[in-house]
């Protein structure tokens, strides 16, 4: 099956308190920094309980095609979120936050 982008409006703030960040080997939670989270067991942090919903990865290109596949396969209730997008809209929001209160 072939995968394409679809764009949605989303609440960043939604995504930001359920995603996991996902490499070619585990997940990491950014909420507490707990590494290690294993393809298939990605449903919920073991450290801190946060649900997740919503999956990206740093890797771009065939390796990140590669660990998206891997998502998809072990965890496919989360929803794939382009990682730049992601970066990009949580990078202006904490800009906002610090420059906002000068």
């Amino acid at each position: 099956m072939d995968m394409i982008r679809i764009w949605h409006e989303l609440d960043i703030k939604e995504i930001d308190d359920h995603i996991i960040i996902v490499d070619d080997l585990h997940g990491f939670c950014p909420a507490c920094k707990t590494t290690g989270i294993k393809f298939g067991e990605m449903d919920k942090c073991p450290g801190c309980k946060r649900e997740f919903k919503y999956a990206a990865t740093r890797e771009s290109g065939s390796a990140g095609s590669k660990i998206i596949a891997k998502i998809i396969k072990n965890s496919p209730q989360l929803t794939i979120v382009e990682y730049s997008d992601y970066k990009h809209h949580t990078d202006k929001n904490k800009a906002a936050s610090l420059f906002g209160n000068l």
